[in-house]
């Protein structure tokens, strides 16, 4: 009998806390709408990365910003909500960690175990 541990890590929620370190978590739908939590990562990902938003992710992104008037806001410009849903998915492509949705999110930088990209043994 074996009595090795398997982890949890998985595509659907990422790594488990010995394969992964978390960067960001925010709750969802509780807490804001979904044009308020796309502001609000592109705002942690411009705190882990500041290279990561292009000029015109951080135009769409101050836009956005100044058109969300208070808690629980919806942006009244679909053209401008598309815009920032269109600057998350570049942001999320591009940020050298994983985003893992479900309600809220969590930004995860995978350190090693089954996600790892580089599955590859270390060596000393």
């Amino acid at each position: 009998m074996s009595n090795t541990v398997e982890c949890e890590c998985g595509e659907e929620y990422g790594p488990c806390e010995e394969h992964g370190t978390v960067l960001a978590q925010r709750e969802g739908a509780s807490l804001r709408t979904a044009d308020e939590l796309l502001s609000v990562y592109l705002h942690d990902a411009r705190s882990i990365d500041p290279e990561v938003l292009s000029p015109y992710g951080l135009d769409v992104l101050a836009r956005a910003d100044a058109a969300l008037d208070g808690p629980a806001s919806w942006l009244d410009d679909s053209e401008l909500a598309d815009e920032l849903a269109g600057v998350a998915w570049q942001v999320e492509s591009a940020l050298d960690a994983d985003t893992y949705w479900e309600d809220g999110y969590i930004i995860v930088r995978v350190t090693g175990g089954p996600l790892a990209d580089d599955a590859a043994p270390v060596t000393a």
